[in-house]
């Protein structure tokens, strides 16, 4: 029996950082930021990393490291990089039963544009991805599944909810773009089976139709998605959490940005591994908060990611809702 199973994406990440990434106002673009090159020039690249990437992945090492039993299910292409993951799960202790392999579709691949304070642009090919025949969830023995993105396959997160009502296995849900676009409707039955709900306040906003700028309108609104607790991530200016009618929000660590790619995945992962340690909303929120502040001072997803309780963990304020 496992503490938790992780169900999602696995990617081989390549960072390429230079001094001429540029992040520029722009007002064609909805961030009104961009970064841009001229056609035809040649960029110098000061520095080249690869590392192991993907919200199954991601939240896999959160779980492992703060010493709960974890296994991940997922699938990868039978090549290069396929390997490469699994032998970083086996040095983090992840168990790898369930990865499935196919030499149909390569492992996916992202590639991130990373400017000197932190902004980056993706380009993500997204290769093999679990389906519906591959997911065998009657061995999936576990207390607790993370369920991040599954390229909005609606019938792996039916056949997810299913398991999870039928089995009495609590169930954190993390969606991707993909599984927003899906919609409330479509998303009902993962959405009354979930347990524990992160979103950021884009997706929150997208996915009730609520104005992104209508941001603690968003917050009380979300406690209506589920039947259990709703996180809310705002980058900088921390998170909120919605349960049994209260109102948590807590700030960020004033530590150094150097990479925003995984800090979603190392809160909502925080949250979820401290939780079932503690039973606590307020230290889940604080381990949260250290996760996802200490995963930015480094480069990638898994290189800042804790192992033990903050020492000094943020202030948390309370209002009732």
């Amino acid at each position: 029996m496992f503490d938790i199973i992780t169900i999602g994406t696995a990617t081989k990440d390549t960072f390429l950082r230079s001094k001429k990434i540029k992040v520029r106002d722009d007002i064609h673009f909805i961030s009104g930021k961009s970064m841009a090159f001229e056609a035809g020039s040649k960029v110098e690249i000061d520095e080249i990393i690869t590392s192991i990437g993907g919200g199954a992945t991601n939240s896999a090492t959160t779980f492992a490291r703060s010493g709960l039993k974890t296994a991940t299910c997922l699938n990868i292409g039978k090549d290069l990089a396929g390997r490469e993951i699994k032998c970083f799960l086996k040095k983090e202790r992840i168990k790898i039963n369930f990865i499935t392999e196919e030499k149909k579709y390569l492992t996916s691949a992202s590639i991130i544009l990373l400017e000197q304070q932190g902004e980056r642009i993706v380009f993500v090919h997204r290769g093999a991805a679990i389906k519906s025949y591959q997911l065998k969830t009657k061995y999936l023995k576990t207390k607790w599944i993370y369920l991040s993105s599954v390229n909005g396959n609606l019938k792996v997160l039916k056949k997810i909810a299913s398991y999870v009502r039928e089995k009495n296995i609590k169930l954190a849900f993390n969606p991707g773009s993909k599984e927003m676009k899906l919609g409330i409707r479509k998303l009902f039955p993962i959405l009354n089976v979930t347990t524990i709900l992160i979103l950021n306040r884009g997706e929150a906003s997208d996915l009730m139709n609520l104005p992104y700028k209508s941001g603690k309108t968003i917050v009380r609104q979300a406690c209506k998605l589920t039947p259990g607790i709703e996180i809310i991530t705002d980058g900088k200016n921390g998170a909120d959490v919605i349960y049994e009618g209260e109102l948590y929000s807590i700030g960020i660590y004033d530590w150094p940005l150097v990479d925003r790619l995984g800090a979603g995945d190392a809160f909502g992962s925080g949250f979820v591994s401290a939780y079932i340690k503690y039973r606590n909303i307020k230290k889940a929120l604080q381990y949260a908060a250290a996760n996802a502040s200490s995963v930015v001072t480094k480069i990638g997803a898994k290189a800042g990611i804790i192992r033990n309780f903050p020492k000094e963990p943020l202030k948390i304020k309370v209002e009732t809702l």
